[in-house]
């Protein structure tokens, strides 16, 4: 399992914003799954001083000893330039977990739906300008909110229609693993 976790570090890519969001959410409430658990276990171990959050020089000595590698320096750094986005140096213990479990469990239909009602606000079945505005409220730099806003929903919104329906949702997060198993048959 050690390995297969590192493996998704190492390849993780967050290509949309609304998969992070709703990867995040995800990994909040279903906090008994095993991978998630699993995950969780490993970066306390690796983190040392407890605070959350794991250096390079953290990550490395959680993992000499764990596997065998002739490119572990090379393979954290490859982590690092995947999982801190805003490169404090750290990986926080959310990002972790969301890069390095397997994403296929939160693919079912009724995780899914779990994940679009949290985007969908007004359980109308699709979402809005006005139900992305508020998920993302404050976490969107202030300059370009309503451009960043429109962005997501473009990425999306395959239709046109400036909605995002539940099939366009499932959409997106299915390339989550389609490109994780893409990834996988490059080998």
């Amino acid at each position: 399992m050690l390995e297969k976790f590192i493996e998704n570090l190492k390849t993780y890519q967050s290509d949309s914003i609304i998969q992070e969001t709703a990867l995040a959410y995800l990994v909040h409430n279903y906090p008994q799954l095993d991978d998630i658990i699993n995950a969780g276990k490993l970066f306390n171990q690796i983190d040392n001083s407890g605070n959350g959050k794991i250096t390079k020089e953290e990550l490395y000595n959680g993992l000499k000893n764990k596997i065998k590698s002739d490119t572990l320096k090379e393979d954290i750094e490859q982590i690092f330039f995947n999982l801190d986005s805003d490169n404090n140096g750290f990986i926080e213990y959310e990002e972790f977990i969301r890069a390095a479990i397997d994403k296929e469990v939160f693919l079912k239909d009724n995780i899914l739906k779990f994940a679009f009602r949290y985007f969908d606000k007004d359980d109308s079945g699709e979402i809005s300008y006005n139900e992305i505005e508020e998920v993302f409220k404050g976490s969107i730099t202030k300059g370009d909110v309503e451009e960043n806003l429109k962005k997501i929903i473009k990425e999306v919104d395959t239709n046109g229609d400036g909605l995002i329906d539940f099939g366009e949702f499932c959409d997106v997060m299915r390339l989550l693993l389609k490109n994780k198993k893409d990834d996988e048959n490059d080998f």
